[in-house]
């Protein structure tokens, strides 16, 4: 089975390089990873459910947000 790879509308570019991300959604963990730096963020998934996907894509956009001074209140 090969990974669903995309890079979805609401993921903000690499805070490192600001480059567009990628997205793989794995069967054991959702992936957000940067082609160009090599940046990435993992989250395992529960039991039988895609629960990584919105805590890596939260995680990913938080971690932007951080490393430019856009903390969120």
């Amino acid at each position: 089975v090969s990974p669903e790879v995309l890079s979805p509308v609401g993921l903000l570019d690499c805070p490192f390089c600001g480059s567009r991300p990628v997205f793989e959604n794995l069967i054991i963990e959702a992936v957000i990873y940067c082609p160009k730096c090599k940046a990435q963020m993992k989250r395992k998934h529960a039991a039988k459910k895609d629960t990584g996907v919105p805590e890596a894509m939260d995680a990913w956009n938080n971690r932007h947000a951080a490393t430019h001074g856009l903390q969120e209140k």
